[in-house]
């Protein structure tokens, strides 16, 4: 599916603010909601389209959408200049008519509040919750109308700038870490439905459920494991990562196994060496604790240089792991 409008002059913007020497012209990278809403109608009328706020909303109650508003506006204009008034047009609608919102003003919105938490750590998570839970009743409404859950999930993704997937994989997991569990519980059984497919979802249960110590869950590891086989490192090492709090040694070299084929680069292979330090650490292990961080001394981590199975330091370190104690 394609990438609605909004979404991409968002995606353009994070890019943009991640990167300043991206060539983009000013105004598609603005940050409109600081713009008056004065100065957004004076941008309206040097494209030829003069109104004042009353006339505005009035238009505005005879379309669906700012996108259908602006359609009707710019279409005999030019596709920059058309782009430009679009994005006037919809904050100025965010902004006069917050009771017709839709599904790009909605995700938009949640562009937003994901950008305060990821670039400004914004303290205002009240808001990010709301926009959350409104995510799933959005996602619930679909369901109820017969769509899918999992193309539910697919259909929403064309408005927003974010991997709504691994944004709220993420923020639950924080949650989880920071000790706010009956409310992520209740968010990852909301999502749930929407995500089944996703081992990354059925390690957050995993979490959750390592947290409250109700159950035996070597058998859920091993079966997601087993799953995983064929997701990225960054997922391996998420296991991994739970493991050295929760898991036992079988588990752990299981899983580092699965991980350590995946290595690409220095700092794969350093990632891995911190997690089984990590994981000595939690074993009281002392020994192998420390000839395992023994091994990274004096190696430049840095280097872009891929690794070789025969590398000595990747023998050594499986040595150390896997080999008899």
């Amino acid at each position: 599916m394609e990438t609605k409008k909004k979404a991409l002059y968002n995606t353009l913007r994070l890019n943009w603010l991640a990167n300043p020497e991206l060539k983009v012209h000013p105004w598609q990278v603005e940050d409109l909601r600081s713009v008056d809403s004065e100065e957004l109608l004076q941008r309206i009328a040097l494209l030829g389209v003069k109104m004042d706020p009353a006339q505005f909303m009035a238009l505005a109650e005879e379309y669906e959408t700012p996108e259908d508003l602006s359609e009707e506006l710019f279409s005999e204009h030019e596709p920059e200049e058309a782009d430009e008034g679009f994005l006037a047009v919809f904050e100025l609608w965010r902004r006069w008519l917050p009771e017709k919102t839709t599904l790009s003003l909605f995700c938009d919105e949640l562009d937003y509040q994901i950008q305060l938490y990821d670039h400004e750590g914004s303290l205002n998570l009240e808001a990010l919750n709301d926009a959350i839970a409104r995510l799933l009743q959005i996602l619930n409404e679909n369901v109820d109308a017969g769509l899918l859950p999992e193309k539910c999930m697919e259909s929403l993704e064309v408005f927003s700038a974010n991997d709504i997937k691994q944004f709220l994989y993420d923020y639950f997991s924080q949650e989880i870490d920071d000790g706010n569990l009956a409310w992520a519980r209740d968010m990852i059984e909301g999502f749930i439905p929407f995500l089944s497919s996703s081992p990354w979802f059925k390690l957050l249960e995993i979490k959750i459920k390592a947290e409250e110590g109700k159950e035996d869950l070597e058998p859920r590891v091993k079966a997601l494991l087993k799953e995983g086989e064929k997701e990225s490192l960054d997922f391996q090492m998420e296991i991994l990562d739970f493991l050295t709090r929760f898991g036992d040694e079988s588990l752990f070299s299981a899983a580092l196994k699965k991980a350590l084929p995946l290595a690409e680069n220095e700092e794969d292979l350093y990632d891995l060496i911190q997690l089984a330090a990590d994981f000595f650490h939690f074993l009281d292990d002392e020994d192998r604790e420390k000839r395992v961080l023994e091994l990274s001394e004096g190696r430049n981590f840095m280097s872009d240089k891929e690794l070789k199975e025969d590398d000595r330091m990747i023998l050594a370190f499986k040595s150390i792991v896997f080999g008899p104690r």
